[in-house]
């Protein structure tokens, strides 16, 4: 029984993330279904198995893993010349062909799907960046449970042409959708055993009610895999329990690079916490706190890069973070890493000092900075508390995110949502709380519901451009 509002809040989150999951993919989640499956070596290590092999097909997935492990974490890697032909002989054995080099005349569906599903040296400049190698291992389970339902026919892409909605979709997206789950529950657990079960209902059932939940966790993307992972370390560092939130970090590192947004928070945090400990240390002439924080950070920063390594290149994803104040080389033919750089997210408006401009995309004046800004003038003593105080330290970094990434309420904003609703409901009152609730419930009434029946009802792409980009 002690358990009945949490189990309640599950119920809601499962039965509208189903209904937002049902829906047919749109363009960028197919890249997820398709990199899973490269990232063993797709054909080619199906290939090898068919034949009996066995050793081939290890032997080829394991280069393709050390390959997407040294790349992706890159924008428009430039991939070394001894690993352009890392695939030489798969290519020739099993009759890789570049589809840039394909007869056009020939780019029917037909021939897209004899096009072989395969790591691609030559066109790795086409995929994003910033994101790991953990993501995709966690799709690897529900795209296999789709093989064994789609077995026997129809494929998925013909589900993705024939329905609007299916059952099918849930299953794709389920990695993500109990990423979201669990995010929920730890919301509610964080909360119940720091406030007690009145705030950790109200903080879950914000969290719930915040429009992007219930839209963008049934939608296949890193951020979703990222937050829960985020919300551990963070637990992890206001309880001192720092095994806990090394491990925590670097999964969220593995999962998306703007995890990294974290680490100047939890610095920070600790700096206050040794600052307003420091009249107790004093009475007590000894100093051992700044020793032990010192301690725990050390093994924190330890442990979150052990457990990043086994799923990121430590120099591409140095490379990769840095790349807003750094130089590095990029394969023209992809994205433009240039665009991401903070010089030039200042814009060229004459009219401004360049620090103006720069200022102006630092503090975005709208609601996250009203609701930071509120949350720290209302605290008073309840700062005190270091989990709200770690919560407001870390909503601090929506500002040089949005530089890069800008404002609004899209999947981006997941990572900072339950920090939120955390600090929220512990700054506040059950009076304030629940109608803020209500209105956000009404709210989701038009977020979600328009999607679900516009989204569903037509292909976001063209025939042909969703066959290139599943195939591509």
């Amino acid at each position: 029984m002690a358990r009945t509002r949490l189990i309640l809040l599950v119920v809601i989150y499962v039965i509208v993330s189903a209904a937002a999951g049902s829906m047919r993919l749109d363009q960028d989640e197919f890249a997820f279904v398709r990199e899973p499956y490269d990232l063993l070596g797709g054909d080619y290590t199906a290939g090898y198995a068919r034949s009996g092999e066995y050793a081939g097909a290890l032997a080829t997935a394991l280069k393709a893993y050390y390959f997407y492990w040294k790349y992706r974490p890159l924008f428009s890697p430039v991939v070394a010349d001894e690993d352009k032909t890392i695939f030489g002989a798969e290519e020739k054995r099993f009759g890789y062909v570049n589809p840039a080099e394909a007869d056009p005349s020939e780019k029917t569906e037909a021939s897209y799907r004899k096009r072989l599903i395969v790591p691609e040296p030559d066109r790795f400049y086409r995929h994003g960046a910033g994101k790991p190698l953990l993501s995709a291992i966690a799709n690897i389970p529900p795209l296999a449970l789709v093989a064994l339902a789609t077995r026997n026919g129809p494929d998925l892409l013909s589900y993705q042409y024939q329905y609007n909605y299916h059952p099918i979709f849930i299953l794709v997206r389920l990695s993500a959708i109990l990423a979201g789950l669990a995010t929920l529950v730890l919301v509610y657990l964080i909360a119940e055993r720091a406030w007690g079960q009145t705030r950790a209902t109200l903080a879950g059932a914000l969290f719930l009610a915040y429009p992007p939940v219930l839209l963008f966790f049934p939608n296949i993307h890193h951020d979703a895999y990222m937050v829960p992972f985020l919300l551990g370390a963070v637990w992890g560092v206001a309880k001192e329990r720092y095994v806990l939130a090394g491990i925590s970090y670097g999964l969220a590192l593995a999962a998306k690079n703007t995890a990294i947004l974290l680490a100047p928070a939890i610095v920070a945090f600790l700096i206050w916490k040794l600052w307003s400990d420091r009249r107790s240390r004093e009475r007590s002439g000894t100093d051992p706190t700044v020793v032990k924080t010192a301690q725990g950070l050390l093994v924190m920063g330890a442990l979150s890069v052990v457990t990043l390594l086994p799923f990121a290149h430590p120099i591409s994803y140095a490379q990769e973070i840095l790349t807003p104040v750094s130089e590095r080389e990029y394969d023209l033919r992809g994205e433009d890493v240039g665009k991401y750089k903070l010089v030039e997210r200042q814009g060229a408006d004459s009219s401004v000092r360049e620090l103006v401009g720069l200022l102006e995309r630092l503090i975005p004046w709208n609601a996250f900075l009203a609701f930071v800004l509120l949350g720290i003038l209302v605290c008073g003593p309840r700062l005190r508390d270091p989990t709200v105080t770690l919560c407001l330290f870390f909503l601090l970094m929506m500002f040089p995110h949005s530089i890069l990434f800008g404002q609004g309420l899209g999947y981006r904003s997941l990572m900072f949502v339950p920090f939120f609703c955390l600090a929220a409901v512990r700054l506040s009152t059950v009076r304030w709380c629940v109608p803020v609730i209500a209105a956000l419930a009404l709210l989701d009434l038009v977020w979600l519901v328009d999607p679900i029946t516009a989204r569903g009802t037509a292909l976001a792409v063209p025939d042909q451009t969703l066959m290139k980009m599943l195939f591509r």
